[in-house]
């Protein structure tokens, strides 16, 4: 598979979506930070007031009174309360009790002063220190515990975009690949694997794109090879009339001068009998020649202009027989003609591309036979319904299934190098097609069969 870029699509989205994980994960652990602060600072001056309201108002009594064994007793008392590890009371700026805590020395302590007054008179003041510790601690296990958290979240996240990117990355190469195949001659590549996403849309596309092209060229090449194919005909009538215009002349005098030789023999002439025999088989013989020009001048002809007329099936095959009969009757095959007709037959055609077709069909059958030891065609005519056939059967023992579908496809041929260039079956059945018939492999047959089906008119 041909990999993309170094900036691949996939790659994109893991670097893409990391940072906006960063981004993401970078606010809420500041939102969290503040947050955690703020509650904590927040419950922290809570137990300040809680604590100060606790012992103001039995300090302030007992300092008016000056009730020292009151004020040593709530001094005992708070020193023993959680986190106080110090407490002072003055009375007038003297202090009066002094309170220290057994507990270990901590490493962040907050000292509180509250003064002590009634009636707007300054009786003393209050001084504590509170130990920091646990609320140190409890913001450490916090900001360890959203550290954590975020580095997890961040790690999930990663994974995540780089299956994400894998997958797009892989998705993105098969298509790219698939592209590539076709675009470097692999036009009958189709995406096999088509999945539920945006990637199965392209590559659904792509295979209906790809189909229709395919079509659209195959048309193309059929149109080529027609043209090509009708350029060698116009080419070939030319010169076959050329050659017809040449030949008739003598032709015409052998005739004329047999004729004239039958007639000048005496009577009395011993081998005249022998000499008439003679005659007669030169004038056959030059009318047969007349005959295969005739047909040759039908074939060779450009037909692509022609309008369609009324033909009797017959003439058409007895004059696409007479360009080939002598071929095969000198390589020894059975050549048969069966008409099962009650009378001759009209369709409506360009008799010239017929002839092309029925000639085609004999010329596939010689090659495909001339080796055999028992050898012969036959060619059937019959009427089913409204529609005419003709079936060319000859000796062959069939065509391979895996071949059938391909016989009709331009420059497909199972001939040896020189013989054929694969576009007789793929011109004659558009030439059958467009007379609105049908030309099709006949798979029930025993022996290799083809068939022309056209409508009678």
């Amino acid at each position: 598979m041909n990999t993309l870029s170094k900036n691949t699509l996939g790659k994109k989205i893991i670097i893409i979506l990391s940072i906006c994980q960063i981004i993401f994960l970078a606010s809420i652990v500041t939102v969290g930070f503040y947050f955690f602060n703020y509650t904590l600072q927040d419950q922290l001056d809570k137990r300040v007031a809680a604590f100060s309201s606790q012992f103001e108002s039995s300090i302030k009594t007992a300092l008016i009174s000056r009730d020292l064994a009151t004020l040593r007793s709530v001094g005992m008392h708070a020193i023993n309360l959680p986190d106080i590890t110090e407490f002072n009371i003055f009375l007038s700026n003297q202090l009066i009790i002094s309170e220290k805590s057994n507990k270990a020395r901590p490493k962040n302590k907050l000292t509180i002063t509250k003064n002590v007054t009634s009636s707007g008179i300054n009786l003393g003041a209050i001084v504590y220190s509170m130990s920091l510790d646990s609320i140190s601690a409890n913001k450490k296990n916090i900001y360890s515990t959203l550290s954590m958290i975020c580095l997890l979240e961040l790690i999930f996240a990663s994974i995540l975009a780089y299956i994400l990117g894998r997958y797009v990355n892989k998705r993105s190469n098969y298509i790219i690949d698939g592209m590539q195949k076709y675009a470097t001659g692999e036009t009958d590549f189709k995406f096999s694997y088509i999945t539920d996403d945006e990637f199965g849309i392209i590559a659904s596309a792509f295979n209906l794109m790809t189909s229709r092209l395919n079509e659209n060229t195959k048309r193309l090449e059929e149109l080529r090879l027609q043209n090509i194919h009708s350029n060698k005909m116009a080419a070939l009538g030319e010169m076959a009339a050329s050659i017809a215009h040449e030949i008739n002349n003598p032709l015409t005098i052998i005739l004329g001068t047999t004729s004239s030789m039958t007639q000048s023999l005496p009577l009395e002439f011993k081998d005249k009998e022998i000499v008439e025999k003679s005659i007669v088989r030169i004038q056959n013989t030059a009318k047969r020649i007349a005959k295969i020009i005739s047909a040759l001048k039908t074939f060779s002809r450009n037909a692509e202009d022609d309008p369609f007329e009324d033909v009797e099936i017959n003439k058409i095959l007895e004059d696409s027989l007479t360009l080939c009969s002598e071929r095969f009757v000198f390589n020894k095959i059975d050549l048969k003609l069966i008409i099962q007709t009650e009378k001759n037959v009209l369709v409506h055609c360009s008799a010239t591309q017929l002839s092309q077709v029925f000639l085609n069909l004999l010329s596939n059958s010689f090659d495909a036979i001339e080796h055999m030891e028992d050898k012969w065609v036959i060619i059937n005519v019959s009427v089913n319904k409204d529609r005419l056939l003709i079936k060319f059967t000859d000796c062959g023992k069939g065509i391979p299934d895996n071949l059938i579908d391909k016989i009709m496809e331009p420059f497909f041929t199972t001939k040896q190098v020189g013989k054929g260039t694969g576009i007789g079956l793929s011109i004659s059945k558009n030439i059958i097609d467009n007379h609105n018939g049908l030309f099709y492999y006949e798979k029930a047959s025993v022996n290799t069969c083809f068939v022309v089906e056209l409508p009678i008119h």
